[in-house]
């Protein structure tokens, strides 16, 4: 049992758990915009400050100090205090409210922006969310097999039916665009797999880099490693906010 002895109110704590509730609150109801990017960052370097003043204003008396891992979130590597845990749990949950409303991680997203300027073209495989943000930046064009998701975002969109367990690949044939400077392979959705991507290489240009999203699963894993392997590449794979993304550069 750890004994915590504050040299200031404990309503200074209470007041920024309160705090940060309402800033998660905040970040479910609203879409990803650049404004909310910014908001949250400020709004999470406020919480870090606390986090660390918080740990000044604590001592632990006569205890060995005991461990509880953070699940699910950028630090989920480190253990942090028991102390800690509180406050930590609530920051997170700023951040992965606001990464959660992607279909891709916002550090997949930062990935891109370092590596292509702005005005390339990108071709991905599945749309959502992140589509929208990234058109902002770039000339999207999008395959799609789910009729929903046609029309939302600023994007040529590509409709290709699922034929045979993978995108129509007639319709690629016909419409996929000549030239494009990165390909964002994050589709068809899992249940229906995405390993016929590497059957159908022929279709795509493979002289750009080529991320793979969600090669924290097996099969998206198996698919970029055997991609590698016959193109004679290596791959690179980059963690954040419980999900993976892997790259194959050119």
């Amino acid at each position: 049992m750890k004994v915590c002895v504050m040299e200031r109110s404990c309503l200074v704590f209470y007041s920024a758990i309160v705090v940060c509730m309402a800033i998660s609150s905040v970040c479910q109801a609203a879409k990803p915009s650049p404004a909310l990017h910014k908001f949250y960052a400020r709004e999470k370097k406020k919480a870090d400050d606390f986090n660390k003043e918080f740990a000044k204003k604590t001592r632990i008396i006569n205890v060995r100090p005991q461990k509880k891992m953070v699940q699910n979130a950028p630090i989920m590597q480190r253990e942090q205090p028991l102390t800690m845990v509180h406050v930590e749990a609530k920051t997170i949950a700023v951040a992965r409210t606001f990464v959660d409303a992607w279909s891709i991680s916002k550090e997949l997203y930062e990935f891109i922006i370092s590596i292509l300027p702005e005005g390339s073209t990108i071709l991905e495989l599945g749309s959502g969310w992140g589509t929208g943000e990234l058109a902002k930046r770039y000339r999207m064009f999008s395959v799609e097999n789910d009729k929903k998701w046609l029309n939302k975002y600023k994007t040529t969109y590509i409709y290709a039916p699922i034929v045979n367990g993978w995108y129509d690949t007639n319709v690629l044939r016909r419409e996929l665009p000549a030239k494009y400077d990165l390909i964002l392979i994050d589709g068809p959705l899992a249940v229906i797999g995405r390993g016929k991507f590497f059957d159908n290489l022929s279709l795509f240009n493979t002289n750009v880099p080529m991320i793979f999203d969600d090669v924290n699963r097996a099969p998206e894993l198996e698919l970029m490693n055997k991609v590698a392997a016959y193109l004679g590449k290596s791959t690179h794979i980059f963690s954040g906010n419980g999900k993976q993304f892997g790259v194959i550069l050119p």
